[in-house]
């Protein structure tokens, strides 16, 4: 993996006087006793994930951002290394040193100026060992080696992939990238672009993946002998010797396709709750088998293809069958594992249930094992908190999306004390001075009634059940760690804000503009709106709409803002990504392009409010979204897509 750009400036000094002064502050704020273990592991993990994002960074040309990322990452892991190393993460903290070694080396021959890496050698006695522990040759003369027979990229390379990352990108496109055939390998990412280059493995992105242990995850790691094998062949030319590049690789290998969940095995659909039940699947069980059964039954490779991370997949049952016998707890798998009747006991390896627990899931089988939540394909966590919100009152709220805002900014800022302000209608926390959280919140409070009129809501109805909390930060990096730290993901270089909401939990996360770079205002009310539409229509919404919603919301309030007019902009180019209509209602587009199709296909529909507030009222009872698109717009989204690309003159 290399970087080029000519002409960059080396002279950085003056930009890193703030991270340097940095480097002294933490120094001062964490002494060598004051890193637990558990801090240790948190610090050396965030040193290698900024790592990688400043790789990532360079590699779209956006080097002071990578400079940025990596000086944040050298800090966090030096500050490791001036501490007594626990010996449980002597492998960890070797890995993350090389990586930042790696990654150092890649941006200096870039052109971008950095300090020298300050690691003592002494802690990486562990180099002698590979990532699976077993010995490499020692330092030295290199041994005399025969040249390299060719890797075969059908015998030998297409069978690997399948088998240690075939569930999640062939199977599956997460991440916006394929496997599924040769030439979805070649296409690379939707995101980072091609992640192969052939005759350069150190080029190339899908080698620094696995060789920094990021992919493939879960316990099917790649050996060091797969590692070499793989970078053999990128060296040699990334060569396929198969009959086409459109051949599946599990055909390749002699796999059949799978497609997706396994199907139903029960013998009629999960009856809808009365409301009458004694115990309530969203709120009673949800929770109960989220924290027990999903670290072994998730959705990376779950065990006997038993996934309890959804309703969908607990009716579905795996190997053994169904899991639920309506109306007959004695006969239902689910409780017998529990109980530990005709076999291992459930949870495998862990403590017992307890009996109140197992007996309210007793109760719910025999009441009919009825469904509540918001949909039967949506994670276990988020029916719960829709169910939690709904039954708690404003205040109990208030208490748990204050104490979610502290959890988060300790999380993403551990060693910074957040300031907070409170209004009316919103909560706003986060390292900016006193006065200028004030005024955030003034901003916030004078946008609600433009964003609630905008999609005609009652005037005598509140327009949230309990207060919005906003987290606005000092440092653009300080809202790209929130994203990575708090919500596992790196958040879009454009973006100055999104929202977030669960039921539970209603928040915005801003970095705003301090020299009237835009419109604060518009930026608030972006969120507001995010928040406002997600809530009304009761957390069933699709992504795509509610940010497309959100962002139309905003170039309501001011077309001429210097973001809306960016979004427009980016439109064209939007849909020349576009390999179907839907596209972007699938996710299979970038955070960004998602949110840009979107705000252009709904900112089309909110030319009749009325249909779009009936859609969020009809949905916020319970209704399925598509369904209830049909009926109202006489068409499915994927066909109304269509006709508005039509008219964008595509």
């Amino acid at each position: 993996m290399r970087f080029s750009r000519t002409g960059y400036d080396k002279d950085m000094a003056g930009r890193f006087m703030f991270f340097l002064l940095f480097v002294v502050f933490l120094g001062e704020q964490t002494s060598a006793d004051s890193l637990s273990v558990q801090q240790q592991r948190r610090e050396i993990s965030r040193a290698s994930t900024l790592a990688r994002l400043a790789a990532r960074a360079a590699r779209q040309d956006r080097l002071e951002t990578a400079a940025v990322e990596f000086e944040k990452a050298q800090i966090r892991l030096e500050n490791v290394a001036s501490v007594k190393l626990d010996s449980r993460l002597q492998k960890p903290f070797t890995e993350a040193s090389n990586l930042l070694r790696q990654v150092h080396q890649q941006l200096s021959e870039a052109g971008v100026a950095l300090r020298p890496l300050e690691l003592p050698e002494g802690l990486l006695q562990e180099e002698a060992k590979g990532p699976g522990g077993s010995p490499r040759r020692k330092r030295g003369r290199p041994k005399k080696s025969s040249r390299a027979l060719p890797v075969s990229f059908s015998q030998e390379v297409a069978p690997l992939l399948v088998a240690k990352c075939g569930r999640c990108h062939i199977d599956a496109r997460k991440g916006g990238f394929s496997l599924a055939t040769y030439g979805d390998l070649l296409r690379g990412s939707e995101e980072s672009g091609r992640v192969v280059v052939g005759g350069n493995a150190s080029s190339s992105f899908l080698i620094e993946l696995v060789a920094s242990g990021e992919m493939p995850r879960g316990t099917d790691r790649i050996t060091p002998q797969e590692l070499q094998m793989l970078v053999r062949w990128v060296n040699q030319g990334i060569e396929n010797d198969s009959t086409s590049p459109t051949t599946p690789l599990r055909k390749l290998t002699g796999e059949n396709t799978r497609e997706g969940l396994p199907a139903l095995r029960q013998a009629k659909a999960a009856e809808t709750a009365t409301g009458d039940e004694t115990v309530r699947f969203a709120l009673d069980i949800a929770p109960i088998l989220q924290e027990a059964c999903t670290g072994c039954h998730g959705n990376r490779r779950p065990r006997a293809e038993l996934n309890l991370t959804t309703f969908q997949g607990l009716w579905a049952g795996g190997d053994s069958g169904s899991t639920v016998s309506p109306g007959d707890p004695g006969q239902s798998l689910l409780l017998m594992r529990l109980k530990g009747e005709g076999g291992d006991r459930m949870p495998l390896n862990r403590e017992p249930l307890p009996i109140e627990a197992i007996g309210q899931i007793e109760t719910w089988i025999r009441e009919g094992a009825r469904f509540d939540g918001s949909s039967q394909s949506a994670s276990l966590s988020r029916i719960n908190s829709l169910a939690r919100a709904e039954v708690s009152t404003p205040e109990e709220l208030n208490v748990m999306r204050k104490d979610l805002a502290a959890k988060k900014w300790h999380l993403a800022i551990p060693d910074e004390q957040a300031q907070h302000v409170q209004t009316n209608r919103f909560f706003i926390t986060g390292n900016l001075p006193l006065a200028r959280l004030a005024e955030l919140g003034q901003l916030a409070e004078s946008q609600v009634q433009q964003v609630t009129k905008l999609f005609r809501h009652p005037e005598d109805k509140p327009w949230l059940k309990s207060r919005m909390t906003i987290v606005a930060f000092a440092h653009r990096y300080d809202y790209s760690e929130f994203g990575i730290m708090v919500e596992q993901r790196e958040v879009p270089a454009s973006w100055r804000g999104h929202w977030g909401y669960d039921g539970v939990d209603a928040y915005a996360a801003v970095y705003p503009a301090v020299r009237g770079d835009f419109d604060n205002r518009v930026l608030l009310g972006q969120q507001i709106a995010g928040v406002y539409v997600a809530s009304q229509g009761g957390g069933r919404l699709p992504r795509w709409f509610v940010e497309g919603a959100a962002r139309a919301a905003a170039a309501k309030l001011d077309s001429g803002d210097p973001r809306v007019k960016a979004w427009e902009k980016q439109i064209p180019s939007a849909i020349a990504r576009l390999q179907k209509p839907d596209d972007f209602m699938q996710g299979k587009l970038s955070l960004e392009l998602e949110a840009t199709l979107g705000y252009g296909f709904v900112r089309n529909l909110l030319k009749k409010p009325a249909k779009v507030q009936q859609l969020l009222g009809e949905a916020g009872a319970g209704a399925e979204f598509d369904v209830t698109f049909r009926r109202i717009y006489r068409t499915s989204p994927t066909e109304l897509a269509a006709i508005w690309l039509d008219r964008m003159g595509r």
